[in-house]
């Protein structure tokens, strides 16, 4: 996609065209569920602080993460094996930056209402259980926090969530929006706008929330930042 977006290159091969958005659709399910997973952590850190180092090992960490990808993958990957099987026909040209499912199902010359209806029911389990798990997470974080008697430990407590929630609110808002509705149907211009959020936005922004709290993040910075004043 960036190669092509790049060399102002407008086309793509059938199996490039359902590589693309098997990648796509699989990266996104792996982040849900780790989405899920910090949720979780988050939870143990704040709810159960003193167990947090006996529940929390690097074996389960590793498990967790082999969940994320092989239950992505696993979820992904039958329903691209059906988008790949369909007969494609007519001007082949997807109205959209990448190869997304709806845009791609247009094109197909065979009634899609069943795989659509499938992605329907597969979204919504991914989408509203990785959800629920995270909201219930957070219900028990704010109330536990409410609970904390010294206002600096509710302020630290707070920080340590505030840049999850904020990834959580914006990805799950979007997504919901995008695919809990047949993939064919909607607003296309409306969802290639959105599709920039998730694709684009969201990973250019994850490295900061994530990291800009961190210590050692902020001393490289800050060398960077002296290091460029001086060679001014």
């Amino acid at each position: 996609m960036l190669v092509n977006g790049f060399s102002g290159k407008n086309t793509i091969c059938f199996v490039c065209c359902m590589a693309q958005g098997f990648m796509v659709f699989t990266m996104g399910a792996v982040e849900f569920i780790t989405l899920t997973i910090m949720s979780f952590d988050r939870y143990v850190a704040i709810c159960k602080p003193l167990h947090y180092q006996t529940i929390m090992t690097s074996g389960l960490c590793l498990s967790l993460s082999l969940l994320a990808w092989l239950g992505a993958f696993g979820l992904i990957l039958p329903q691209s094996l059906v988008v790949w099987s369909y007969p494609y026909c007519g001007r082949k040209v997807i109205d959209h930056f990448f190869c997304d499912v709806g845009p791609v199902l247009q094109l197909a010359c065979a009634d899609t209402r069943v795989i659509e209806l499938i992605g329907f029911l597969y979204g919504a389990t991914i989408m509203w259980g990785s959800f629920g798990v995270s909201l219930v997470s957070y219900v028990r974080i704010i109330f536990t926090i409410i609970r904390i008697p010294s206002a600096t430990r509710q302020s630290k407590a707070f920080v340590t969530c505030a840049s999850h929630l904020a990834v959580v609110t914006i990805f799950y808002i979007v997504l919901m929006f995008m695919y809990l509705r047949p993939s064919t149907h909607g607003d296309i211009q409306l969802n290639k706008m959105l599709s920039l959020v998730h694709t684009s936005f969201i990973p250019m922004l994850n490295p900061f929330i994530y990291t800009i709290r961190n210590t050692d993040f902020q001393a490289a910075l800050w060398k960077i930042v002296t290091k460029t004043k001086k060679s001014f």
